[in-house]
């Protein structure tokens, strides 16, 4: 860890970090309808560092913020690119409480999407779960939404937020936690209840971590409409992502084995 905070900087400035895409699909059919930006480090020695230990370096440095920035330029640069090629997708990005809390993020979020010509809907800002119930980020959420940008609470289902208080949070979409589609046989009633909590509050919900087609095919018949997983690719560079789009942009994945 050590290591990894005393070269922050350096891979922030030498090119060491970017962006892989994973395709968000539909379900049933396993079209294509959006795609999670995440961050990648690839150390010269020691190659891809693991997320976790990229976060903690990120916060011992102080660099949150700049890798948040960076993130998010890189990205919304992306989409316009996407947007103009004619793709009719949104992009997700991970955000940083330091981010959404500095004085003045939504007026640089603001500029950031004219600057790049992209639709404030086909944006999606996330946090995890975790993050909203420690640092409360309501009000932040509220101020990019009124922007038009689309909100999203990652790895759902932990049971730090509980599924009541959702009522009053500004959030569009909930991304579950892998772990309920890990352990589908047992948390089924769980999942089941996020997706139907989900539904009537009108979010949209993405079922995170899927690698098996039982699961695809449990989760639709639950209700869920969106996942992701390996299942259907795993997170890979745009170019690469560009070709799964192209492949599936009719639904022609089929979930059946």
């Amino acid at each position: 860890r050590q290591t990894y905070a005393h070269e922050m900087r350096g891979a922030l400035e030498g090119g060491e970090l970017d962006l892989l895409y994973q395709p968000v699909v539909a379900l049933p059919d396993g079209t294509p309808v959006g795609l999670q930006a995440q961050l990648r480090w690839l150390h010269p020695v020691l190659g891809a560092v693991p997320h976790a230990e990229l976060v903690a370096a990120a916060e011992d440095t102080g660099l949150a913020y700049e890798i948040g920035d960076w993130t998010l330029r890189v990205a919304c640069r992306q989409l316009s690119r996407w947007i103009n090629e004619g793709r009719d997708l949104w992009v997700s990005v991970s955000v940083w409480p330091t981010q959404l809390r500095t004085p003045g993020f939504a007026d640089t979020l603001r500029d950031l999407l004219r600057t790049w010509q992209v639709p404030p809907q086909r944006l999606v800002l996330e946090v995890s779960e975790r993050a909203m119930a420690a640092y409360d980020l309501s009000e932040q959420f509220a101020a990019v939404q009124r922007l038009g940008v689309r909100t999203a609470l990652g790895e759902f289902g932990a049971g730090l937020c509980p599924l009541v208080g959702l009522r009053g949070l500004p959030v569009d979409m909930l991304r579950t936690d892998t772990s309920l589609v890990e352990e589908l046989d047992e948390s089924r009633p769980i999942a089941e209840l996020v997706v139907g909590i989900g539904q009537r509050l009108g979010l949209l919900v993405i079922a995170d971590g899927v690698t098996e087609h039982g699961q695809a095919e449990a989760l639709a018949a639950a209700g869920c409409c969106l996942a992701q997983g390996t299942l259907f690719i795993r997170p890979v560079p745009a170019e690469h992502a560009e070709a799964y789009l192209d492949a599936h942009a009719d639904g022609s994945r089929s979930l059946e084995p």
